[in-house]
């Protein structure tokens, strides 16, 4: 029985350090998770202004018309920032699995869900638009949704911390 109660202690131990390791970068994972955003509104700004832009369609719908009408050697710098979008969503979304369970307001915690949605839709949408190139098909009409009251639930749950 003693040494089942030593164990006891030292995974309590163990458990206690491990909560105040995590405990001390989620200030970190949050600010990081803002700066994302903000890169990713960047990206999207830069996408949706000339020369990248196409008038009445989205920054993947732009890049396959393009792509169609120009080949693809000549919209190499529109794919790097589609691919610097696709990379951002990628950090966001780890960032978020590992902070979401220290999430501190239920206005971060209940943007989650649109925002797992809005990732896995723009990851598909991204990762299928050569495959539509190359069969000529187009991509389904609605973009993915962004979910809006993210960045203002950033913001709270920044408060918190």
């Amino acid at each position: 029985m003693g040494a089942v109660a030593a164990a006891a202690l030292l995974l309590s131990v163990h458990a206690h350090r491990e909560l105040a390791r995590v405990e001390a970068i989620a200030p970190t994972a949050i600010a990081s998770i803002a700066a994302l955003v903000a890169a990713r509104e960047d990206l999207l700004l830069e996408l949706q202004s000339p020369p990248f832009a196409e008038p009445g369609h989205g920054a993947l719908d732009a890049f396959l018309m393009r792509i169609r009408r120009d080949g693809v050697p000549k919209h190499v710098e529109m794919k790097r920032r589609l691919d610097a979008l696709a990379d951002n969503a990628t950090a966001l979304q780890t960032l978020i699995n590992l902070y979401a369970p220290r999430a501190r307001t239920t206005a971060f915690s209940a943007e989650l869900p649109a925002l797992q949605q809005y990732v896995t839709v723009w990851h598909e949408r991204w990762n299928s638009v050569m495959e539509l190139y190359m069969a000529g098909g187009n991509l389904p009409a609605a973009d993915p949704v962004w979910p809006k009251s993210f960045r203002q639930a950033i913001e709270i749950e920044q408060g918190t911390n």
